[in-house]
């Protein structure tokens, strides 16, 4: 069966199976959407006329598959610039970087250690005799919390606790003996205070011991509590962190004192034990200590009111990071 269809002045026969044929290629082509030449995205065109290949179905891909095949595309270019790790592992530029810094040295002001290693000894300071943290015996053998520090530190750079020496000092010069390289480390029941930090150049390597100020009297005075210290003489030391905390105290709390500062702990003890002062000031924990030194310890008591918080450790100069992380963790 065959009809006719006019196109301008012009009839032709269709059969019906050109005819069937030709709205089964128009209802393809309306589903697959516009079309697009090859050409456009850099294909080749017909290799007979050198022209976009229109009217071969191969030439043309639909709106929609453009799109995707663009998509597709521009997927692949991400993955290509995004870094690939598992084909370029981090570990041989790290490896490189850590033999830079090997090969450059320690830096300028990391000099504490080599020191420490060409003397052969470590010389750590300590206080001048405080029963638990740092005293000697008559064969000068020396025992306590902040020597065992020292004899940490030393362990850590020789493999020997042995190879430190002992330096005692007072409260007022201890600070001015590691400024000066006079020793290596301080480990002498010392408060960790900011203005210590930013105007004696100094750094605490952290907390060893949390501490707290107290005061220590005889028990016949019938004092039972720090508010009735008013008018009370009070023997301190020179140098410490008690002298201001026990002026606030005092202070805020309105009540007159008398103060007698001596420039050891030792004299600070005897003055107290002449009757000089009333009451002693310090550290708790040192103060437990200093009892035990007097004729009838249990003739003394220590107040319950704590006034301050001192935080103690050891000390380094600053300038020397080296040190100072060597300090910090044997510490830890």
């Amino acid at each position: 069966m065959s009809s006719l269809r006019k196109q301008g002045p012009i009839t032709t026969v269709v059969s019906c199976c050109e005819d069937n044929w030709l709205h089964r290629s128009i209802d393809k082509l309306r589903r697959m959407g516009p079309c697009l030449r090859r050409d456009d995205r850099g294909l080749p065109n017909s290799p007979s006329t050198g022209q976009p290949d229109i009217g071969n179905p191969s030439g043309c891909v639909s709106l929609r598959t453009s799109l995707r095949l663009k998509d597709a595309e521009a997927a692949t270019a991400r993955e290509i610039q995004m870094p690939d790790f598992k084909k370029r592992p981090v570990i041989l530029p790290l490896l490189a970087f850590l033999a830079f810094v090997l090969a450059a040295g320690p830096p300028a002001g990391a000099q504490t250690l080599k020191a420490v290693k060409e003397r052969g000894a470590l010389n750590c300071g300590v206080s001048q005799g405080l029963l638990g943290f740092s005293s000697a015996d008559d064969k000068n053998a020396w025992t306590g919390f902040d020597v065992d520090i020292c004899r940490a530190v030393a362990a850590a750079i020789f493999g020997d606790p042995a190879k430190v020496t002992f330096v005692p000092l007072d409260a007022v010069t201890r600070f001015a003996a590691l400024q000066s390289n006079q020793i290596d480390v301080l480990s002498r029941n010392s408060t960790w205070t900011m203005s210590r930090e930013s105007s004696l150049g100094l750094m605490f390597a952290g907390v060893a011991y949390y501490d707290g100020q107290g005061f220590l009297l005889r028990r016949d005075a019938g004092i039972d509590t720090a508010l009735q210290l008013g008018g009370k003489t009070v023997c301190t030391q020179t140098g410490t962190t008690s002298e201001l905390n026990l002026t606030d105290y005092f202070r805020a709390n309105d009540m007159a004192l008398k103060v007698l500062s001596l420039g050891t702990a030792e004299e600070s003890l005897k003055a107290y034990d002449d009757r000089k002062c009333d009451v002693l000031t310090s550290d708790v924990s040192q103060l437990y200590a200093e009892r035990l030194k007097l004729s009838a310890p249990d003739s003394h008591i220590i107040l319950p009111e704590v006034i301050s918080k001192e935080p103690l450790g050891p000390v380094v100069r600053q300038g020397d990071d080296q040190w100072f992380n060597l300090v910090k963790w044997t510490l830890y």
